[in-house]
């Protein structure tokens, strides 16, 4: 597929190195951003833009996209009802291409709830809170795209500008001490989903999430001292069978293997 035509919805945190690795890597590669203040970053390297939101009902697009990849945030936890199922419906009326070969979504492991402990693709059990928006959005993008989706749901990311020192830095009474971190590098998303394009993957499911797992009050502590602020003070309480994201598909699927430490300090 190294020339497909690539169409990556939301060029982000994980849509803008994407695109450049992309690019890079021979495909022919379109993103849309919101700003045209950013639009030289991305047609200074080849990659063709289109400037709009979510939303928009007029719009251009290119003539042509096998593959899209949806790497636009639904929202922020106070989401208006009903928001996440519409901008999935938008997506599909303006996506819904005759080339479209792969839809691929960056999801989210808060589609899990806590207190499960080990938790794999094959969990079934429904948040009550945020994740269940997520949640939601995945089922109604499935309903749309069929086997064509795949859902990557990422655990908390990290990577070039989003150190996890800042996260919890000098906050007080943090909950949940010894519940083992669940994260994923940047630099390993893109290389698994440029890997999924290549294989022709549709129709699965996959947690990406480094395998490295320490207790969040060791872990914050130290990334926060790394950056020289001050750590977190945590509190007592805790979650019994806190939630631990299993990989074993993504690693097994293709041989897949997690290149990036999550310990950043």
């Amino acid at each position: 597929m190294s020339e497909s035509s690539v169409f990556i919805l939301g060029a982000g945190f994980i849509g803008q190195p994407l695109a450049t690795e992309m690019k890079s890597n021979g495909y022919d590669v379109s993103v849309s951003i919101r700003s045209k203040e950013r639009n030289p970053e991305f047609v200074n390297q080849g990659i063709s833009v289109f400037n709009f939101e979510v939303g928009n009902e007029s719009i251009n697009l290119p003539q042509r996209i096998d593959v899209l990849v949806i790497s636009y945030p639904i929202g922020s936890r106070k989401i208006v009802l009903g928001e996440h199922l519409k901008q999935a419906a938008w997506i599909y009326k303006h996506f819904n291409f005759n080339s479209l070969k792969q839809v691929i979504l960056t999801s989210s492991t808060s589609v899990y709830p806590d207190g499960l402990g080990e938790i794999d693709e094959t969990c079934t059990a429904r948040p009550d809170d945020y994740g269940l928006t997520q949640l939601e959005y995945e089922e109604a993008l499935r309903s749309y795209f069929g086997d064509k989706l795949l859902i990557l749901r990422l655990a908390g990311l990290i990577g070039k500008n989003r150190h996890p020192g800042r996260f919890l830095a000098s906050r007080a009474q943090v909950q949940n001490p010894q519940s083992p971190v669940n994260m994923v590098h940047q630099g390993d998303v893109i290389r698994f989903v440029q890997a999924l394009v290549k294989h022709g993957v549709i129709g699965e499911i996959f947690n990406l999430c480094h395998h490295d797992h320490p207790p969040r009050k060791v872990y914050y502590r130290a990334a926060s001292k790394a950056l020289g602020l001050e750590p977190p003070v945590f509190s007592s309480a805790q979650i019994p069978n806190p939630k631990v994201i299993k990989n074993n598909k993504s690693k097994t699927f293709f041989g897949f293997d997690y290149e990036f430490p999550i310990d950043l300090f």
